[in-house]
């Protein structure tokens, strides 16, 4: 009588951790990585990278989709957003500017070089 039992009482552990394990939720994070070079290619330390909104662009975004940073030594910025979105890119490093459209993607990484000139 106990091993029916207990044969039960295991697939019903099985299947009680399997449903909790396909059910978790995955991580969702958009990451962008701007990188900014000149047009002889040489990285661009400390350039102004803004993302924001793309006003034609359909996609609901949050006010984290307005952000500002400046690239590291190997001249890159890296996003991390919540949201997918499709965002204008500005960037400026001293007289030199350049602009790009990003599209963020649940759960991937999107790189984008932008030229300055």
């Amino acid at each position: 009588m106990k091993k029916p039992f207990l044969a039960a009482a295991y697939v019903l552990m099985v299947v009680f951790l399997i449903t909790v394990w396909s059910c978790r939720k995955k991580d969702q994070t958009c990451t962008a990585v701007i990188t900014v070079t000149d047009a002889a290619g040489a990285p661009q330390s400390g350039a102004t990278v803004h993302l924001f909104p793309n006003t034609t662009s359909t996609l609901t975004v949050s006010d984290e989709a307005d952000t500002t940073q400046t690239t590291d030594g190997s001249g890159k910025s890296t996003f991390k957003f919540k949201l997918q979105a499709i965002l204008n890119a500005s960037v400026t490093i001293g007289g030199l500017s350049g602009s790009g459209i990003v599209k963020l993607e649940p759960a991937e990484t999107v790189e984008k070089t932008i030229i300055v000139q």
